[in-house]
């Protein structure tokens, strides 16, 4: 495999876990469709260098129901309102993982 074609299969692999990202796929979820035991490993990974945008290391996907840029700071935190910014108000997702981190 030449160095050009492993740039062009990172970019896809990247791209495919923003979209699962998008389809409310967690990163547990990816990790363990590739087989990665450490969630945190693939976040670091699909990151990629600084995010010149936003100022600070962070994923950013579009969310596949209303269309908005979530920022995605990875799986670090068991909040998941410290994980991720910029949900629709009402996003159904978000508030069932909110949910489910209050009711511990």
């Amino acid at each position: 495999m030449t160095t050009d074609q492993m740039h062009n299969a990172a970019r896809v692999l990247r791209a495919e876990i923003h979209h699962a990202r998008g389809d409310g796929r967690t990163w547990q979820d990816i990790a363990a469709t590739l087989g990665i035991e450490n969630p945190g490993s693939v976040y670091e990974w699909a990151i990629g260098p600084r995010d010149r945008r936003h100022g600070a290391r962070a994923a950013w996907w579009t969310r596949s129901t209303c269309g908005l840029h979530v920022i995605d700071h990875g799986p670090y935190s068991t909040n998941p309102a410290d994980n991720e910014e910029e949900h629709a108000h009402g996003c159904a997702r978000h508030r069932r993982e909110l949910d489910a981190y209050q009711a511990h």
